[in-house]
């Protein structure tokens, strides 16, 4: 009989080698299909889908930016791109360029293109005031600015579409943008009332107990109870006031974020231990800067006030002053009265920061106090502490400057004041008002819109001659 002889290694060669030409064939697809463009087209198409990517959005896109390393707080803007090139920015300060001012909300329009390099950039091609002012030269001996990009690598995109980070080319800084819900004057109208209420913080309540609290610019300091003082810098977001980095204070208290709650007039945590009222308006006489107009087209006060006014500057005597503003100030006084109450920072009076047309500073100054009469009727005194006269330029002993006591004197002796404010809430308008002499009056505004002039062209405005 005939022996059938099997050949296994055949019978099991066949189907294996046939998988593993399968296999082969696979893989080679594969590669085939994630190499068969090349590195300008793949550029090419991240170029297109990223513009498909920004002009997506119905609202645009909220961008949060950290101009000069983070070194300047956080600044947010909102940008709406259009197929033809076009970028809408809004801002959240206001602005004025051109001779027109911009508050936030309002639109400016400008350029940017998305092109390839070695990545794929974002750049914003022509002059944007409300963003390049961060990285526009300061003058001829600092031609960097604030060291920040208007060009951006665009490094991903989040899986739903709705986050974008991107890298400065130059800089390397970060800035993340996220899909705007809503109208870009909505959004960032809301982020100016928070930027704008923080500035009057001055407390913090935390699990019922007051801790100094405040916000100046973009940080936000909190001093804890061994009188440690601990600080932040800030970015708006919509209604919240983020901290970049988290506060521990004694207690476990964590610090992240504060929610605006305008109803009650208050920011709260995020975990609503800690709390943040507003204070009065009558509070905030004392916490930021205020400044009466003097110039050519009007005056922020009343004829008889004025009258004293111009008698200071009548025996004042020089050609060469330049008179800077009239302001009751948060540490206003630029010398002599700062440095005798550096706890006491309420002062009242004029500065030159000019004084025979050398570079200094002369200051007539009352250092006050507001003592509230009678809060149900906004009735208000003004206490004088000090007085001084002074300059820091060696030319004389700045007592000429006491010619303006005069004029400070119809301030502090025509009390009591009925004072008027535009807003309960964030006041930036106070009318005085003395009850004994409604020919007496004044306004004190957060704006300082002063134009600088000399005391001569001011007396020849108004027609009057130097003693």
């Amino acid at each position: 009989m005939k022996r059938i002889k099997h050949n296994y290694f055949r019978g099991f060669a066949i189907p294996v080698m046939a998988a593993l030409c399968m296999a082969f064939s696979a893989c080679t697809y594969e590669e085939e299909d994630l190499f068969d463009k090349s590195a300008a087209q793949r550029l090419n198409a991240s170029v297109k889908d990223y513009r498909e990517l920004l002009t997506s959005s119905q609202y645009g896109w909220v961008m949060e930016f950290w101009p000069n390393n983070g070194t300047m707080g956080g600044y947010v803007f909102t940008a709406k791109f259009s197929e033809n090139g076009d970028v809408e920015m809004c801002g959240e300060e206001d602005i004025t360029y051109d001779g027109k001012t911009y508050t936030p909300g309002d639109v400016f329009s400008s350029n940017y293109s998305v092109k390839t390099e070695q990545s794929t950039i974002l750049t914003f091609d022509t002059y944007n005031p409300m963003f390049h002012k961060f990285s526009e030269p300061k003058g001829s001996s600092n031609v960097s600015g604030y060291n920040s990009d208007y060009e951006f690598v665009f490094l991903r995109a989040s899986e739903n579409q709705d986050t974008i980070v991107l890298r400065g080319k130059k800089y390397g800084q970060e800035m993340t943008m996220t899909r705007l819900e809503e109208s870009p004057k909505k959004y960032m109208e809301e982020a100016a009332t928070v930027l704008k209420t923080s500035s009057i913080i001055q407390a913090c309540t935390i699990d019922g107990n007051s801790y100094h609290a405040r916000v100046e610019g973009r940080k936000f300091f909190i001093t804890d109870k061994d009188s440690t003082e601990y600080e932040s810098l800030i970015i708006i977001n919509n209604n919240d006031l983020i901290l970049r980095n988290e506060i521990i204070l004694a207690n476990n208290v964590h610090l992240k974020s504060f929610r605006l709650e305008k109803e009650n007039k208050r920011f709260v945590s995020h975990d609503e231990r800690a709390v943040m009222e507003y204070p009065s308006p009558f509070g905030q006489l004392s916490i930021t800067p205020w400044f009466i107009y003097v110039g050519y087209d009007y005056v922020d006060m009343s004829e008889e006030l004025f009258g004293l006014f111009k008698t200071g500057v009548h025996y004042l005597g020089s050609f060469g002053d330049y008179a800077d503003f009239f302001f009751l100030g948060l540490k206003g006084s630029c010398g002599l009265m700062g440095k005798k109450y550096k706890e006491h920072h309420q002062f009242l009076g004029f500065v030159s920061l000019q004084y025979f047309f050398v570079t200094g500073y002369a200051e007539s100054m009352l250092a006050i106090n507001f003592v509230e009469e009678d809060a149900g009727n906004s009735i208000v005194r003004i206490e004088e502490l000090d007085r001084c006269s002074g300059n820091n330029v060696i030319l004389d002993d700045g007592t000429r400057y006491q010619s303006f006591y005069g004029f400070l004197d119809g301030f502090v002796n025509n009390n009591p004041y009925k004072v008027t404010y535009d807003d309960d809430t964030v006041p930036s308008v106070a009318r005085f008002e003395s009850v004994s002499n409604p020919n007496i009056w004044f306004i004190f505004k957060r704006e300082n819109k002063q134009q600088g002039f000399t005391l001569r062209q001011f007396a020849d405005k108004y027609g009057f001659d130097f003693y």
